[in-house]
């Protein structure tokens, strides 16, 4: 098991749903619920993580503003072997990441200079 600073994960997409999809265990959820979720204690979930041209690269772009918020140094990882096609979208290599929607957080409503329009920057 590898374990990463999240600044040293890039994005695979330009944008994100506000909500987890029916694919995973938290269909439905706003992503800003999983956040205040992890700010009082959860545990972080684990992500998967793929090599492309030097830098790692996640298809699981929701926990990556963890780092800039204070709430985790690293994250535990898995390393995959490749990513969907349909989720390398990025068009600034993995810089930022656009969400769509509402986020529906408690604690980020407290970190409007980290998060303008809904963009999520990056230490990269």
């Amino acid at each position: 098991m590898l374990s990463l600073r999240p600044s040293d994960i890039h994005y695979s997409q330009d944008s994100i749903n506000n909500y987890f999809d029916s694919k995973c265990n938290h269909s439905g959820v706003l992503i800003g619920k999983t956040l205040d979720d992890i700010c009082e204690g959860s545990d972080i979930p684990k992500i998967t993580v793929v090599k492309r041209n030097g830098k790692w690269v996640t298809a699981n772009n929701r926990l990556l503003w963890l780092e800039k918020l204070g709430k985790c140094t690293h994250i535990d990882v898995y390393e995959g072997f490749s990513l969907p096609t349909e989720k390398l979208t990025s068009t600034n290599v993995g810089v930022t990441v656009h969400v769509r929607g509402n986020l529906g957080s408690y604690y980020l409503s407290r970190w409007d200079s980290i998060f303008n329009d809904n963009n999520w920057y990056r230490n990269s």
